[in-house]
C-alpha cells in the first residue's frame, strides 16, 4: 500500500517557448489545489524577464519555483531531471504547450486518492478538451491495420499506441498523453524516461507506457479533468524529422519492449504499413517520408550492426 500525500510537483520541460510556458504557469497559479512546486527545465534561451514573471507569478501563490537550464535538448532527459529534483510523491508532468481548467489538479489527486492501496496503480491523466472523437472510418482502418486494442487507451505488444477520444466514463488505460499526467513519483523512478533520440524525443510516451505496463502498471484517464493542447509551432521539428524520429524509434520500441514472435512480427510491419499510409491520407506528405526513411534508417544500421 502506498500511503497518500496532498502534495504535488509541477515539472515542465521546455524550449523557446516563452508566452506558451507563461500561459501554462498562470493556469497552474489558479488551480484549486495548489501544487507544491514548479520546476522548469529549459533547453532553449528563456528570458530574464519571463524568470522574473513566472516568479511572480509563483510568489503571489504558495507555490515553490524552481529552474533548471540544461545545453543538450532531450525532453525525456528534461522530465527525469525534474523527477529527480521533486519533492513530493505526485508529479504533473506537463508540455510547455498546455492550459490547465482550475479543477485539474484537485480531480486528479482524488482519483490517486481512490486507488491509495494498489501498488499496480501508476497514476492519472484528464483529457484534451479540443481532441477530436475517431470517426467511423478512422476506427476501421484502425482495426484493419493492428493499430487498435481492446482496451480504449493502450499500447499494443507490437508497439503501437491505441486511443479513443470518444471515452467519456472513467477507466483504466495502458497509454496516456504523457504530458498531461500526474504520476506517482516512485514509479518514474522504476521506469524512467528514454533518450531515444535528441531534441523532443518522438514516441517518447509510448516507449514508457509500454515497459510500464510490461512491468504491471496501470494508469486512469478521466474525461471531467480537463486539459487544452495548444500544440504550438514554436520550435517544434518539422514534419519530416518528427516522421523520421518516429520510424527509427519505432523499431527500436519493439526491438526493446515488444513480445516478438512471427505474429507479432507480421503485425509491426503491417501496423508500420498503415500508419505510414495514414499520414499521407491526411495530408501529412513530409512526414510520410520522414516514416519511410526513418524505417529505412532503422534497417540499414542494423544490417550494419548484425554484421
Amino acid at each position: 500500500m502506498f500511503t497518500i500525500s496532498m502534495d504535488v510537483s509541477v515539472v515542465i520541460p521546455t524550449k523557446d517557448r516563452t508566452e506558451d510556458l507563461l500561459c501554462c504557469i498562470r493556469s497552474i497559479a489558479a488551480q484549486t489545489h495548489l501544487p507544491a512546486e514548479v520546476i522548469v527545465i529549459d533547453d532553449g534561451q528563456l528570458p530574464d524577464e519571463a524568470l522574473v514573471a513566472i516568479r511572480q507569478i509563483c510568489g503571489g501563490t504558495s507555490i515553490i519555483f524552481y529552474y533548471f537550464k540544461k545545453d543538450i535538448p532531450s525532453c525525456a532527459e528534461s522530465r527525469n531531471i525534474g523527477t529527480a529534483h521533486a519533492k513530493s510523491a505526485f508529479i504533473l508532468i506537463l508540455d510547455d504547450d498546455t492550459i490547465l481548467d482550475e479543477s485539474y489538479i484537485e480531480t486528479l489527486i482524488s482519483d490517486c486518492s481512490s486507488q491509495r492501496g494498489d501498488l499496480r496503480f501508476g497514476g492519472v491523466s484528464g483529457a484534451i478538451s479540443d481532441a477530436r472523437p475517431q470517426s467511423l472510418l478512422e476506427f476501421c482502418f484502425a482495426k484493419f491495420f493492428f493499430l487498435s486494442s481492446p482496451h480504449a487507451w493502450d499500447v499494443t505488444d507490437w508497439g503501437f499506441q491505441a486511443w479513443d477520444n470518444s471515452m467519456r466514463d472513467s477507466g483504466k488505460a495502458y497509454y496516456l498523453y504523457g504530458g498531461t499526467c500526474l504520476y506517482r513519483k516512485t514509479v518514474l523512478e522504476r521506469v524512467p524516461f528514454r533518450n531515444l533520440s535528441p531534441g523532443r524525443t518522438a514516441l517518447v510516451d509510448v516507449d514508457f507506457f509500454m515497459r510500464a505496463k510490461r512491468l504491471g502498471y496501470y494508469f486512469l484517464r478521466n474525461p471531467s479533468a480537463k486539459i487544452t493542447h495548444t500544440e504550438s509551432p514554436t520550435a517544434r521539428d518539422s514534419d519530416y524529422m518528427i516522421g523520421k524520429k518516429e520510424g527509427f524509434n519505432r523499431c527500436a520500441i519493439y526491438r526493446d519492449n515488444g513480445i516478438k514472435n512471427a505474429k507479432n512480427n507480421i503485425k509491426f510491419i503491417w501496423a508500420s504499413i498503415g500508419w505510414v499510409l495514414r499520414q499521407f491520407l491526411i495530408g501529412k506528405f513530409t512526414k510520410g517520408l520522414g516514416l519511410i526513411i526513418g524505417y529505412g534508417a532503422y534497417v540499414i544500421r542494423s544490417s550494419f550492426v548484425d554484421t
